[in-house]
């Protein structure tokens, strides 16, 4: 999330008032993302990430407590089939 702070009043801007602000910019941030844009490349809107979070929230399917109840069980049968295997083996004998 971005916040900004209005420097005369020291109050936090509006989502909607930092949009009016930089879309009000558009020429100035233009001009000086101009190196970065390339010959004829300008940026035509700002609008919010919020596409950009979503993504993010669904790759990450897992959590943490299931990723660590899922490493755990990992754990417990990799160390069992060898103890098993071992009490067959001395059972035959």
């Amino acid at each position: 999330m971005v916040y900004a702070i209005d420097p005369l009043t020291n109050r936090a801007i509006s989502r909607q008032e930092l949009f009016k602000f930089l879309d009000g910019k558009l020429l100035d941030i233009n001009k000086e993302f101009q190196p970065y844009l390339g010959r004829g490349g300008r940026i035509l809107e700002i609008r919010t990430p919020d596409v950009v979070t979503s993504v993010k929230k669904a790759v990450q399917t897992v959590g943490y407590t299931e990723g660590a109840l899922l490493a755990l069980a990992i754990i417990i049968i990799l160390c069992c089939i060898p103890a098993i295997l071992i009490v067959i083996i001395t059972y035959r004998q």
